[in-house]
């Protein structure tokens, strides 16, 4: 695996585990990310429905 994606994971699972005050399995972690994800995309979807409907 590549060195630096293992270092930005752990990184990753500092700051979750931080946010949670408690330790986190690979399982909990992924869904964090997975969900974190999904709220992002659903961000950029509503801002272009905003600029679609502002130039109308």
């Amino acid at each position: 695996m590549n060195p630096q994606k293992v270092s930005k994971q752990y990184a990753n699972k500092e700051v979750f585990e931080r946010l949670y005050k408690r330790e986190l399995s690979k399982q909990e972690l992924f869904e964090i990310q997975r969900n974190m994800t999904g709220f992002f995309e659903t961000l950029v979807k509503l801002d272009q429905k905003i600029k679609d409907r502002k130039k109308l």
